[in-house]
């Protein structure tokens, strides 16, 4: 005769123990990967995603929070009989979000401090072939009463129309940081991140390739080309980069702008003014919502 194992029924606070075990598993694994990964982190990429792929502006305190919730509610799901097996299911949660959320890589834009200096002009120009155009001054009779003989350049034949490959448009980004001044700030921590909603590209931004001490404060200014990898059509036009700024830097709040290039021709320039905060980084980092 077989006997089939008959399991109590857990108490009330027996089950709101394994839930608050299953939620403290989440949150001891948040603040590893947090800790040890930073912005590279599982929950920072699960944000960069909700917001690119489906408009979901959602903080990071948010989405952690949402974890923390499903772990605990995952104990009524896998049924863990002791506390330390909720813990393990809660954690093992988000090792299946670290699984599924690759992460995005940032590519490196070096410097291009040609940008600020303009275009020069075509040296052709200056050697254009030259030919005589003859002109005939006529009376209102008809009669002809002068000519003249004028030098000018030969017409140029039309070039053709060809697809542009590699093409790059170069990007002037201006960050201003109210009250401070040259060697105030350390360079090497302010961090300016690009990204092109067109081609879904994250770039990061070396070294600014000029610096000065302006009215309003210490202006950063970067100079960098972006690769065009696509284009999207809207009603203003054809549209071949939609470029969005981050900027964060030690003592200021961290700031956006963003402007559609249809232009790569020209210069794009973005300007980013960070208002003075004693909020350290990594706390904004926690309530403010980002697309990269």
């Amino acid at each position: 005769m077989a006997f089939e194992e008959v399991r109590p029924h857990p108490s009330v606070g027996n089950t709101l123990g394994l839930a608050l075990a299953g939620s403290i598993g989440v949150a001891a694994a948040l603040v590893a990967d947090f800790f040890q990964k930073g912005q590279s982190s599982a929950v920072y990429q699960l944000e960069i995603y909700l917001s690119s792929y489906f408009g979901l502006e959602v903080p990071f305190y948010v989405i952690a929070l949402g974890l923390v919730v499903t772990g605990a509610a995952a104990v009524f799901v896998n049924e863990p009989v002791s506390k330390r097996a909720a813990f393990t299911t809660g954690a093992s949660i988000l090792a299946i979000l670290m699984t599924l959320m690759p992460v995005r890589e940032q590519d490196l834009l070096p410097a291009d401090p040609t940008i600020l200096e303009g275009e020069a002009e075509d040296p052709a120009i200056l050697d254009e072939p030259l030919e005589d155009a003859s002109i005939n001054v006529l009376s209102a009779d008809g009669v002809q009463q002068a000519s003249l003989t004028l030098r000018m350049p030969a017409p140029r034949a039309e070039p053709a129309l060809v697809q542009v490959q590699n093409a790059e448009i170069p990007v002037e980004i201006v960050v201003t940081l109210p009250g401070a001044r040259k060697g105030d700030i350390d360079l090497s921590s302010v961090l300016v991140v690009l990204y092109d909603s067109v081609s879904r590209s994250t770039y990061r931004l070396g070294s600014p390739v000029d610096i000065t001490d302006g009215a309003g404060g210490l202006e950063l200014i970067y100079a960098a080309r972006v690769p065009v990898r696509g284009s999207r059509t809207t009603a203003r036009g054809v549209v071949l980069a939609d470029l969005s700024v981050r900027v964060e830097a030690p003592g200021y709040r961290i700031s956006f702008a963003e402007t559609e290039v249809t232009d790569q021709s020209a210069v794009t320039r973005l300007s980013v003014s960070l208002p003075a905060s004693t909020t350290p980084l990594w706390m904004q980092r926690l309530n403010t919502p980002r697309k990269f």
